[in-house]
């Protein structure tokens, strides 16, 4: 008997050192050179060599995100959680690692997806993006939206700060948007003010605002857009990217 306590007392001490400290929120410090995500892969507390390929990278972050279960703690955790998966499927298309989704006042998804310019060839498929094409195709969804505006019970939520492509899509269609993670180097939410005045006035119409999901999912919502962006970090002949 003691000797299977101290096995379970093992495994779970296990989990505790491979997982991402759930108090450290990397996504709010910078990354702007290859370097600091080589800190943050390690910081990322997974066991992960930063000069590992791609695929070995990517392996060890998605077998933490299967074996993620959301914390009641955090309201927008499950949904978060869901971005980051779309994050991953993603990567295996060779594409940029931003997931997004649409959700309802119940936390329903209605659609999913993530950012496809490269597998589409499309300059504008970033993840938000795509969804929001998705959404407006689908007649089902008519109802949700009044000519350009959605429904005020409408969430968008992103794995990462929305850039000013995005955010005016948002702000016109007046959806209200939650993002994973932010940083210094991420996109145009946190820098509304710099908009014209027209979009400033829009803005008013919608909110915008970091998703209160666990800092852990933060971090890996950070770290997967920046390894997706910073070729060094990306084995092409890997199976599995």
């Amino acid at each position: 008997m003691k000797k299977l306590l101290f096995c379970l007392f093992i495994a779970f001490a296990a989990t505790l050192i491979a997982a991402p400290d759930p108090n450290v929120d990397l996504s709010k410090t910078s990354m702007n050179v290859k370097e600091d995500l080589e800190k943050k892969l390690v910081a990322l507390d997974l066991g992960i060599d930063p000069k590992a390929s791609a695929a070995e990278i990517y392996s060890k972050i998605t077998s933490y995100v299967e074996k993620y279960i959301p914390d009641p703690k955090y309201p927008d955790d499950k949904l978060s959680l869901e971005t980051i998966k779309q994050c991953l499927l993603a990567a295996k298309n060779g594409d940029y690692c931003i997931g997004a989704l649409i959700a309802n006042e119940k936390g329903e998804i209605l659609v999913a997806g993530h950012n496809s310019q490269k597998s589409k060839n499309r300059s504008d498929y970033h993840g938000e993006m795509f969804v929001m094409n998705e959404f407006e195709s689908n007649k089902n969804f008519d109802s949700y939206r009044k000519n350009l505006v959605y429904d005020k019970n409408l969430t968008l939520y992103s794995s990462a700060e929305p850039c000013p492509m995005c955010t005016i899509r948002l702000i016109t269609t007046e959806l209200n948007s939650k993002f994973v993670a932010s940083s210094d180097d991420d996109g145009m939410t946190s820098r509304i003010q710099h908009l014209p005045r027209i979009w400033r006035d829009n803005s008013t119409r919608s909110t915008r605002e970091k998703a209160n999901c666990s800092p852990a999912l933060s971090s890996v919502a950070h770290i997967l857009f920046y390894l997706s962006v910073f070729d060094a970090f990306r084995d092409k002949n890997s199976e599995g990217k």
